[in-house]
């Protein structure tokens, strides 16, 4: 499997095992009236980002815990993405 399908599967993996702040997020997200497309857990480059709404080439991510310890790395990523 080429680096990229391990990517993929990697989100798809995060897909079925969102934590509760990313199901309570997709969840509100996907009843929105005016049917905006966003896609979770969706592979940008090397990252994985929790929320992507492509028409307006935004991010969201769902900060919790365990970005209390990767400070620099989320820095990094955001100036990266």
């Amino acid at each position: 499997m080429k680096a990229n399908g391990v990517l993929y599967q990697q989100a798809r993996t995060f897909r079925k095992n969102p934590t509760k702040s990313e199901h309570r997020l997709w969840q509100a997200l996907r009843k929105n009236p005016y049917s905006y497309k966003f896609r979770r857990q969706h592979p940008i480059g090397h990252f994985i980002v929790d929320v992507y709404y492509p028409a307006a080439r935004l991010v969201i991510e769902v900060d919790g815990t365990i970005h209390d310890t990767r400070q620099e790395y989320d820095q990094e990523r955001t100036n990266i993405l």
